[in-house]
């Protein structure tokens, strides 16, 4: 499985022509979450785990 940050799906388009992020968690809390989940699919599957 390859994990991929994607920040992007968070973008609110609703206004304008390019996305909004200003709703979207600050890396400080993002960044141990996503941390977080590739550590649990590490312990938690047998599937080889890249990320990028």
């Amino acid at each position: 499985i390859l994990v991929v940050s994607q920040f992007t799906l968070y973008g609110d388009a609703r206004k304008g022509t390019r996305p909004s992020y200003i709703d979207a968690a600050r890396p400080e809390k993002a960044e141990p979450m996503y941390d977080a989940m590739i550590k649990y699919f590490e312990t938690h599957s047998d599937l080889n785990i890249q990320t990028g």
